[in-house]
This record gives structure tokens, C-alpha cells and sequence, in this order.
């Protein structure tokens, strides 16, 4: 379960990055300024569906409008309301131009998918109403009404399915009820079957289609958690926290949010598995990551970056919240399930960036941590950058300030 907890977390913030345009086409060829985050990957493969689909749609709607068109002119002389059904099929093409020239917006639009349900039932009424023009369902536009009832099959939900073959099918009964006068039963009753048929076999490929996707779905989870998450600890591992870091401190920059990062340190941890065994030591990191995942906020990243080392990164955290948040991690080390004492050395810093720069905050954390190993562990030291340099440490029993950790060099 944290597992899983874990990976949405990193889904959700890489989700959080933009997907860029290329040539004002598109996005998805351009290989050099691709996004390589899970997320945006995901979200790039979704909009090339989407893309492929509209293009489909685009062939359905030309080639429909210009057949009909066709027709039309072939029998001007002939049938009845021409000059609308014409009109008709010239909407149909411009609207199949107008789709093509607002495409990036359609597939990047947050509800494509309703934009996408939409053009479909356009399609359903426009055959309709020609349909109707002609004399009803005996008029070769009606074979039309089949292909918006294939293209659904191309990425539509289940859901999506039913309500627009409903739709058609509803339409249809509508139609043959209004030129029931020339209706042909036996002919009728055949298209209705072909009509209905096509919508449930159209319906059976989503089935298969969006099981196949749950499979999938899954194996691209695991793999999410294998290549961003520490088996051992369950924290999220260095490539990962990088990335998230960067995020989070362009954030803090972008809004003037203060931003702290812990650095947290296993005391003598090599002296625990010289004395007591790798496994020993395993165990101690085990447990020690599960508590502090468990005591931290659901927005607070907690990284696994060495072997006994671990960050917490904190948004919108002052300094006296991390201080408190350090004290309570210390205080958990201690109480710990294991047969062995475990303390924590824990360097703090905490920033309001004027550059996003997440190397800064870990070295200043880094600086902190140091201190507090130099000073006798079991201990944490706040880091208070060039600007006002006041950092102190301070012992789990002893409250007293100490010297200031001096300030890197620009």
C-alpha cells in the first residue's frame, strides 16, 4: 500500500511538468526536448491516441460529406430538398477543416474526451437530419449512420459506447417514425439488427480493449515503483527525489514559499553492521523509513540518497515546523523496534529561494548535518543561510546554542 501511495505521489508531481509543442503540430516527435518523466510519457501516449483518432475522424467526416455531396448532385433533379442536404454535407467538411486547424487544442484539452463524445453526436444528427431530407431511412445517406458507430470503437469508454450508440440507434427510430409513410418494414427491422449489432460488437472490442489496458496499466505501475521507490526503506530513491525537489523549489520560488529540507543521518551505523549484521542493519533502515513516512504530511518527501542517509524535503515548512518535525524523528529512532540503540543526526535548512535551485537547499542541509556529527551526534543543527548567518545545534537533552556553521562561498 505505500508502495502504491509512494508512486502516485511521483506520478502526480511529474504529471505537474508541461509537455511542450513542437513545429506547431505537435509534441511527440520532438525527441530532444522530450519530457522523460512516467507522467508526462503517459500523458504524451494519450494525446497521440487522441490525435490518431481525430485524424480518423477527420477521413469519416470528409469522406462522408463529400460522398453525400456527391450524391446530392448526381440526383439534383430527382429528390427532394437538395439544396439543404448540400448545405449539410458542406458544414460536415468545414467543420472537419475547423477540427484540423484547432487539433492541439482538442487533444490537450482536459476534456477531450467529452470534446471527442460531442463530434461523434454531431456526426449522428447531421446523418440524421439528411437522412430525413431524403425521404427517411430508405436513402442511401442512412448507410452513413455506420461509420460514427466504427469509429467508436477507436478509443471511446464503455460508458462512452452506450450512450452514443443509444443515441444512434434512438435517432434512427426517430427518423423511420417520421417517414414511416415510405418505410419499408422488412428493410427497416434489417438495419435496425445491422445497426444494433455493430453498436454491441463495437462494445465487446472496448471490453477487450480496456482489459488489455488494466494489464498494462498495472505492469507500468510496478515499474513506476521499481524505478522510483527504495525496496528496502519504501522511500522514494535519489532519481526520483531530484526530480520532485526541483519541482517543489520552483514552486516555493514561483509563490515566495519557505522550503526546508532535512538531512537525516543513522548514528555509527557501520558499527551496527560490523557488530549485528547486514541483516541487522537492514532491519534498522526498514523500520526507520517506514516510521518517518509515517509521520510526515502527505505533500513532505521523504528520498533514501546513500546508505543510512536520508532527506525529507518539507514545502511551505518554516523553520521552527521543521525543528519540531526533526525532534519527533529523533524521538522515533530512539523507540524503534530493534534490538539495538538507533539516534539520528539531522541537518536542517530552511529557505525562501530566489533561484530554483535544489542543490542549494541539500548542500546547506548537507552543512547542517555535518555540523551536528561534529558536534557529538545525536543531534540536529539549523543552517541559516549567508543572509543571516545564526545557525545553531542542539542535543536531544541539551538546549543550548552553539557556534555558527560557516556560510559556503557563492
Amino acid at each position: 500500500m505505500s508502495n502504491m501511495f509512494t508512486s502516485a505521489m511521483v506520478q502526480r508531481h511529474a504529471g505537474r511538468v508541461p509537455l511542450q509543442a513542437a513545429n506547431g503540430l505537435w509534441l511527440a516527435d520532438n525527441v530532444k526536448d522530450a519530457n522523460t518523466d512516467p507522467g508526462a510519457i503517459d500523458e504524451r501516449s494519450r494525446q497521440v491516441l487522441w490525435l490518431r483518432e481525430l485524424y480518423a475522424g477527420m477521413v469519416g467526416f470528409v469522406g462522408g460529406g463529400g460522398a453525400g455531396l456527391y450524391y446530392v448532385f448526381r440526383t439534383w433533379d430527382s429528390g427532394p430538398n437538395r439544396a439543404w442536404i448540400a448545405l449539410l454535407g458542406v458544414f460536415v467538411i468545414a467543420q472537419a477543416l475547423a477540427v484540423w486547424f484547432s487539433r492541439r487544442s482538442f487533444v490537450t484539452a482536459t476534456q477531450r474526451g467529452r470534446l471527442f463524445i460531442g463530434w461523434n453526436i454531431t456526426a449522428y444528427v447531421v446523418i440524421a437530419t439528411a437522412s430525413a431530407l431524403d425521404g427517411g431511412i430508405g436513402s442511401p445517406i442512412a448507410l452513413i449512420w455506420v461509420l460514427p458507430t466504427i469509429y467508436l470503437l477507436m478509443g471511446f469508454s464503455r460508458a462512452a459506447i452506450l450512450f452514443c450508440g443509444s443515441i444512434a440507434i434512438g435517432l434512427y427510430l426517430v427518423v423511420a417514425w417520421f417517414t414511416r409513410g415510405s418505410l419499408d418494414f422488412a428493410a427497416f427491422t434489417m438495419q435496425v439488427v445491422v445497426l444494433v449489432d455493430a453498436v454491441f460488437m463495437v462494445l465487446l472490442g472496448a471490453v477487450a480493449r480496456e482489459e488489455r489496458e488494466g494489464v498494462l496499466t498495472a505492469v507500468w505501475n510496478q515499474l513506476s515503483v521499481l524505478a522510483t521507490v527504495d525496496s528496502l526503506t519504501g522511500c522514494i530513491n535519489q532519481q526520483a527525489f531530484t526530480h520532485i525537489s526541483a519541482t517543489e523549489v520552483t514552486r516555493a520560488v514561483r509563490y515566495q514559499h519557505e522550503i526546508s529540507m532535512l538531512a537525516l543521518d543513522v548514528d555509527h551505523f557501520k558499527s551496527v553492521n560490523d557488530e549485528h549484521g547486514h541483516l541487522m542493519g537492514d532491519d534498522v533502515l526498514r523500520q526507520l523509513g517506514a516510521a518517518i513516512r509515517a509521520s510526515v504530511r502527505g505533500t513532505d518527501i521523504v528520498a533514501r540518497v546513500g546508505g543510512d542517509e536520508l532527506l525529507v524535503l518539507c514545502p511551505e515548512t518554516d523553520e521552527r515546523a521543521a525543528i519540531e518535525l526533526a525532534e519527533r524523528l529523533r524521538s522515533l529512532a530512539r523507540q524503534l523496534p530493534v534490538p539495538v540503540k538507533v539516534t539520528l543526526s539531522v541537518g536542517i535548512c530552511t529557505l525562501r529561494p530566489k533561484t530554483p535551485d535544489p542543490q542549494q537547499l541539500r548542500e546547506y542541509a548537507d552543512r547542517a548535518l555535518y555540523e551536528a556529527k561534529r558536534q557529538g551526534r545525536d543531534r540536529y543543527a539549523v543552517f541559516t543561510p549567508p543572509d543571516s548567518c545564526t545557525s545553531r545545534s542542539r542535543a536531544f537533552e541539551d538546549e543550548a546554542d552553539t557556534k555558527c556553521v560557516p556560510a559556503p562561498t557563492p
